[in-house]
């Protein structure tokens, strides 16, 4: 009962405060990260062929897995190229699945000017990251600093209305934001008969 009126409240938070969406395009979420925490690379250098390498590769990878996501590393150290690709798990067309990654990984190109060994790419229907550290690994000596994208930056007077500066709205926002995720991904984990092991929230 707990999660349900939760999930009411922030959906009721979010219809009130949400700007309005002008076209189908501005609905579609999309946010990237570019990062040189790992370094930088230069067109025609070894990282790059292994980076053009893992990002042919992986959208294929990726849709063709039963759960949509794939992972690799291409290359020998210093100059191996690690990535992921993941689509949402409701998606049932492969090939929108490879599209998008592959779109995801040619915009990363693109906005990160082709110099940073660490950028990612989050679209409403999936995810894309390269990195010259390896970012999958426990034992990974490389620390991952790439920067947590929050879409909904509780601290931006994106919504009318609200003030970042009152702690009181702030801290309830982020505590039922925080529920919400949390739940979700306690179900997606582990209630879901799906290798997708999606979960969405109302």
């Amino acid at each position: 009962m707990a999660v349900l009126s939760t999930c009411f409240l922030f959906l009721l938070l979010h219809l009130l405060t949400a700007p309005p969406s002008h076209s189908a395009a501005a609905a579609e979420y999309a946010e990237y990260t570019c990062n040189g925490t790992t370094g930088n690379f230069t067109s025609g250098s070894a990282f790059a062929a292994n980076l053009d390498r893992l990002i042919a590769e992986l959208p294929g990878n990726a849709s063709a897995s039963p759960s949509l996501f794939a992972s690799a590393s291409i290359g020998p150290a210093p100059d191996t190229a690690y990535g992921l690709a993941l689509c949402r798990g409701d998606m049932t067309d492969a090939r929108a699945c490879s599209s998008c990654l592959a779109d995801a990984f040619a915009q990363l190109r693109r906005l990160c000017g082709g110099g940073d060994r660490d950028a990612t790419f989050y679209a409403d229907l999936c995810t894309a990251r390269y990195s010259g550290g390896d970012f999958m690994s426990l034992t990974a000596d490389v620390v991952d600093n790439s920067p947590v994208v929050n879409g909904m930056d509780a601290n931006a007077s994106t919504y009318p209305g609200w003030d970042a500066g009152n702690a009181t709205s702030r801290s309830f926002f982020l505590s039922l934001v925080g529920t919400l995720f949390d739940e979700m991904s306690m179900y997606g984990a582990y209630n879901s008969s799906s290798t997708r092991r999606l979960a969405t929230a109302c």
